[in-house]
């Protein structure tokens, strides 16, 4: 009874491994994908200026 098991699962096996489909050679040919598409909107969170932005002196307020 195991072995006729495993005769079956081995002979499954064998003919999912060796099963051939046959194409046309063009029907492989097929068109290549479109390229993706590239971003042209892109923003950064330098903000508009796109420079280096001024120097800004900080100071500590409050009684001291």
């Amino acid at each position: 009874m195991y072995g006729e098991m495993i005769d079956a699962i081995r002979s499954d096996t064998v003919r999912s491994v060796f099963s051939v489909q046959l194409q046309r050679q063009q029907a492989q040919q097929a068109a290549p994908p479109p390229p993706t598409p590239i971003a042209k909107n892109i923003r950064t969170n330098r903000g508009d200026g796109g420079g280096e932005p001024a120097a800004q002196t900080v100071r500590k307020s409050g009684p001291e």
